[in-house]
């Protein structure tokens, strides 16, 4: 009998574990199968903007530039490993295969990196002991929620999708309590993911948190149960059965605290702060408001709309336009940060596990903490930002909702019922399906620029990039329909229209109240400028090109955007044949600028019409030979020499 008596639990607990096992795969599949949602309307779409200019063809990726400065001249925000993986592809598909549209195997790429950073969160979930549902419920809203959808269809952010599985890896190595290489293990990971983007440095607290022996244990449930995923579980028997995986801490085998892997963290973080200042410097503009403490402010409205975007995801954007919060007294201030703070302790309130929960909003707030704008960009928010927080935020949510119904059952015993593990299945995939349905619908914005930044423009009407970046697009299409032969006759008045509409969003992005939030609005005033005198009217160019140059406004412009607007005034008054002004013009942009070859040539074309050849060519000679104007040089170097003296 005793043998009878111990023989059944073993058998008992091997068959839970082999049936945990079976339903942990199906569930797998299934969401791998799901996953494609998120490229299912734009997989075949080309390259969108920034992606070809910024990413897949720049000259590291295209091989003119050694890869060497990937590592030592940092520009822009193609990083070192996300730069290496666009030349790998770019070898593969471009010139191993001769694929010259391989814009649908990036994201592919992107979306497999995006599930294996899904499958390592799935490992981490269990660690956490989330049970089987939460296990599925934080890794499957991951996978498919809509948020996703601007890492995974946007080539440019494959920083984001390849530093998200490395991030959530160093984490994974640190909650592996038995294994002796887990540190320097999660040191060499969480060092590429700073490589790859350098706001995982968010990472950095929760893997310092991580490392300390008291944190570790204070996440452990209690082993009486009063602070357990699953209280009224009194064995090892009946967690098995649900699905919970058991780490090795369960058993009071929580690893000594080491000295040195906060300092490599520390190293490694350091290193990338600098290395990232330097690739930015072009691009940082003051904090929203003008200062940290403002920026603070500012964030607890941020805070509030990237929640409000989880839990509701119907305003997606791909950009935002943010108002600076100025006084602790603001009503904005006070019903953001009250929302947020209400649902920080509503969220720990209900949760089973409180320690738990307290440990995911550590987790939450240090993941977006690199992006809260203290050192701030053009861009205060984007979907993108809550990537490596949002599966903290998911945990949340599923701890809040189990910890609810733990009460609900508790309160009302006779008629709460007994058994409802096929409804909460059921409710479960039919939430995951639904997500990966709005996420085939948000990819459907981002087939093409016109889609994408119209739906931005629709969203955020005042926002400077995206009305900036719709009129962008409008002029390229106008541009493009009267270059390519035979579209102005199957397209009659196509273009004149849309470079009407592209004026029209210039000039409300002029007006934006955001506008100071770009690092140069030259750009913003030049391409105005050429809309409108590829419209006709040379007159409304000229005077934006004088607003740019004279600097009259608020916004910043940039020494480049200044020397440019020069040289586009002098281009166009050459065309109008004043070439004293169109001279006058070009020696401005000479002394923003003593080597600009473009305006160089113009100064000569402009002494070569007033009648002094010698002047022009001098002008001509100083253009450098490998710059694009010295052909059109060297023509009028040979025309004037051949050309009898007077």
């Amino acid at each position: 009998m005793k043998i009878l008596d111990l023989r059944w639990p073993i058998c008992d607990l091997t068959s839970g574990l082999m049936q945990s096992k079976i339903e942990n795969r199906k569930s797998k599949i299934l969401l791998l199968a799901l996953c494609p949602a998120l490229l299912a309307g734009c997989l075949a779409a080309p390259f969108l903007p920034y992606d070809d200019r910024d990413y897949v063809a720049t000259e590291i990726v295209t091989g003119h530039a050694p890869l060497s400065e990937l590592f030592l001249k940092p520009a822009g925000a193609c990083f070192p490993l996300t730069g290496l993986s666009f030349r790998l592809e770019y070898l593969f598909y471009h010139e191993f295969l001769g694929v010259l549209h391989w814009a649908p195997f990036a994201r592919i790429s992107n979306l497999l990196l995006h599930v294996l950073a899904g499958l390592v969160l799935w490992r981490i979930c269990g660690r956490l002991r989330l049970g089987r549902f939460g296990v599925l419920f934080v890794t499957g809203a991951f996978l498919l929620h809509p948020l996703a959808c601007e890492s995974v269809c946007w080539v440019s952010e494959r920083k984001n999708t390849l530093s998200a599985p490395l991030g959530f890896g160093a984490v994974l190595a640190l909650l592996s309590y038995k294994w002796r290489w887990r540190l320097p293990l999660a040191t060499v990971l969480y060092a590429l993911a700073l490589l790859t983007k350098p706001s995982a440095l968010g990472f950095l607290p929760l893997l310092l948190a991580l490392s300390l022996k008291p944190v570790l244990a204070w996440l452990q449930p209690d082993p009486a149960g009063t602070d357990s995923q699953f209280p009224n579980s009194r064995s090892l028997l009946a967690a098995c059965r649900l699905g919970v995986s058991v780490p090795a801490g369960a058993a009071g085998a929580v690893p000594p605290t080491r000295w040195w892997p906060p300092l490599v963290f520390a190293v490694c973080s350091a290193a990338m702060v600098w290395f990232t200042l330097r690739s930015h410097i072009g691009v940082t503009v003051p904090p929203p408001g003008g200062s940290i403490f403002t920026a603070i402010l500012t964030d607890a409205e941020i805070i509030r709309r990237y929640l409000q975007n989880a839990f509701w995801p119907a305003q997606l954007s791909a950009f935002y336009e943010v108002d600076p919060i100025l006084s602790l007294l603001d009503v904005r201030f006070l019903g953001n940060a009250g929302l947020v703070l209400a649902v920080v302790v509503l969220t720990i309130w209900s949760s089973p596990r409180r320690a738990l929960s307290v440990f995911l909003w550590f987790w939450f707030f240090s993941a977006l903490g690199p992006v809260l704008n203290l050192v701030a960009t053009s861009l205060l928010m984007q979907d993108r930002y809550l990537y490596f927080s949002e599966p903290a935020l998911l945990a949340l949510i599923w701890l809040a909702v189990e910890g609810l119904w733990q009460r609900l059952a508790a309160r009302l015993p006779e008629i709460w019922p007994k058994s409802l593990k096929p409804w909460r299945v059921a409710a479960l995939w039919g939430l995951l399906v639904i997500l990966a349905v709005l996420s085939a619908c948000r990819s459907q914005v981002w087939d093409n620029a016109y889609l994408l930044f119209g739906d931005a423009v629709r969203k955020q009407p005042r926002s400077v990039l995206a009305n900036l970046c719709f009129a962008d697009t409008l002029s390229n299409l106008a541009d493009k329909l009267e270059t390519q032969p035979g579209a102005a006759q199957d397209q009659p008045g196509q273009a004149e229209r849309y470079r009407a509409r592209a004026i029209d969003y210039y000039q409300r992005a002029c007006a934006a109240p955001d506008l100071k939030r770009l690092p140069s609005a030259g750009l913003l005033y030049l391409n105005l400028a050429h809309a409108q005198e590829r419209s006709g009217r040379p007159e409304q160019a000229c005077a934006t090109l004088q607003a740019l140059t004279a600097n009259g406004f608020d916004a910043p412009v940039s020494l480049e955007h200044g020397m440019m607007a020069h040289e586009r005034l002098s281009a166009l008054y050459l065309r109008q044949k004043r070439p004293a002004d169109a001279l006058a013009e070009a020696s401005q942009a000479l002394a923003l600028s003593p080597d600009a070859p473009r305006a160089l040539l113009l100064a000569g074309q402009s002494l070569e019409a007033l009648g002094r050849p010698e002047e022009a060519l001098a002008a001509y000679r100083r253009i450098k030979h490998n710059a694009p104007e010295r052909t059109a040089a060297e023509e009028r170097i040979m025309a004037l020499s051949a050309a009898p003296k007077p």
